[in-house]
């Protein structure tokens, strides 16, 4: 039996940031591009594609149509969103660069998006994997940060693991998209669980996480879900985070990696009442 309810906390604000976030703003959506890297590249010159690099930071390259200061602090914290993951995850660091573009008017993003990526041209932000780029595209606005902080994590992390469950993909992203301070409490995604959870429309299901393989079916309880499932992995003890990177460690060396719904059932067979446990407690806390 499933624990007691949550304080009464209302997420209708929340639902309505979220489905404009998830539908009109950042990406949660990884897309493998069929094309290689230098036909992407090559067809995207005449496409408006920033080509001004204005800064080369550590292992991040920047490209902007318009000035903007090579040591914004953005830029800082997006290095030290790398270092933080890598260290986290306890993942090698890779000597592979990502490209982030960013532009002035969210018009020319979608200009862009819409003749190399038609069914992305209405985010704010994505992040596109070829056979030989990891690129970041954006355009300038209130919402940059956190678009960042998210689609270069899907970035940095992919620059080191080859295989990346959907479900651990968007949330380990989701879990570093906020603010440093937050330490990974991605505070809206705890009111909507708490009321969902409340009105009895969720229970947590990580093997049903684990077969979603396409981003259209992801559901904005999905993207909470797997960010409440990771923040639990890493601050729950050792053990807990031990299962989750040695599931990337699969991911790396076999290109595949492991269900963790099945090994928590070994290590953690409480873990669905655990993880509503740890919901309560962010709940109660803030």
């Amino acid at each position: 039996m499933l624990p007691a309810e949550f304080r009464n906390n209302s997420a209708s604000s929340y639902c309505r940031k979220s489905a404009l976030k998830r539908w009109l703003s950042a990406s949660c959506l990884l897309l493998v591009v069929t094309v290689t890297g230098c036909q992407l590249l090559n067809t995207s010159r005449n496409l408006g594609l920033p080509n001004q690099i204005i800064a080369e930071r550590d292992y991040l390259v920047i490209h902007s149509d318009f000035r903007l200061p090579r040591k914004h602090r953005l830029f800082d914290e997006l290095e030290r969103l790398r270092d933080d993951l890598y260290r986290d995850l306890q993942l090698p660091t890779s000597d592979e660069s990502v490209q982030l573009y960013l532009f002035a008017e969210p018009g020319d993003l979608r200009r862009y998006a819409g003749k190399v990526v038609p069914e992305l041209r209405d985010r704010r932000a994505f992040f596109i994997k070829t056979d030989t780029r990891l690129q970041v595209f954006a355009h300038w606005g209130d919402k940059l940060a956190e678009d960042l902080r998210h689609e270069t994590c899907h970035a940095f992390l992919h620059a080191v693991v080859a295989d990346v469950p959907l479900w651990l993909d968007e949330g380990i992203a989701e879990y570093y998209e906020v603010e440093e301070h937050e330490q990974g409490l991605n505070r809206p995604h705890v009111f909507l669980l708490a009321n969902a959870f409340r009105k009895g429309t969720w229970i947590p299901n990580l093997a049903r996480l684990e077969m979603l393989t396409e981003p259209e079916n992801v559901t904005q309880n999905d993207y909470a879900e797997s960010w409440l499932w990771v923040h639990f992995l890493l601050q729950h003890d050792e053990m807990s985070r031990d299962l989750l990177r040695n599931s990337l460690v699969d991911g790396r060396f076999q290109g595949s990696s492991r269900s963790l719904s099945k090994e928590l059932e070994t290590k953690f067979p409480d873990a669905q009442l655990m993880l509503v446990e740890h919901l309560k407690q962010l709940s109660e806390g803030m």
